[in-house]
């Protein structure tokens, strides 16, 4: 059990399966390493970090459809805009 991943505005993390340690995936376009590590409360690896994609037109959907109707998290005026290309 527990979590696969986690993902924010800024960027994807996951977890190393050995230690269990919360690494950095990727950050999206537009984001540095630096800039996600200043928003964290912890140090964490960011050797493996890639650039990651944005969402698909399906992913969206299903965001904002299905995990998210109400726009309790994904505001369309918040800083994820910018991320998140309709």
């Amino acid at each position: 059990g527990g979590p696969e991943c986690v993902i924010t505005n800024l960027a994807v993390m996951d977890f190393d399966p050995n230690t269990k340690r919360m690494g950095l995936k990727g950050c999206f376009k537009g984001v540095s390493k630096n800039e996600v590590l200043a928003k964290m409360g912890f140090d964490m690896d960011t050797s493996r970090a890639v650039d990651v994609p944005p969402p698909t037109a399906k992913e969206l959907r299903i965001l904002r459809e299905r995990c998210d109707p109400q726009r309790l998290i994904l505001d369309y005026n918040s800083s994820i805009q910018g991320v998140i290309q309709e």
